[in-house]
Formats: C-alpha cells, sequence, structure tokens
C-alpha cells in the first residue's frame, strides 16, 4: 500500500500557480516597502509656520 501517492496533473498545476502567486504577492509587498515616503503634500508644510 503505497502511502504517498503520485500527484495528479491537476495537483501540480494548483501548487505551481500557487507557488507563483505567493512569490508575485511578496515580491510586490518587498518592492513598496522599499519605496521612500512621499513626500508631505504643501498645505502641510504651510500650517507648521
Amino acid at each position: 500500500m503505497d502511502a504517498t501517492p503520485e500527484p495528479t496533473r491537476a495537483r501540480k498545476i494548483v501548487a505551481t500557480i500557487v507557488v507563483v502567486l505567493t512569490v508575485v504577492i511578496v515580491w510586490k509587498v518587498i518592492d513598496y516597502r522599499m519605496q521612500p515616503p512621499p513626500p508631505p503634500p504643501p498645505a502641510q508644510t504651510e500650517a507648521v509656520r
């Protein structure tokens, strides 16, 4: 009795999609976090004075 059957084609496709989506999401999060913060709007700098 084989406890680990050969994965079907559908399971391989689903696993590939999950891995690709995970990599893309992590890549986008890292890319977003690496961006410098946007400059403050001019209204805030005027109010500080």
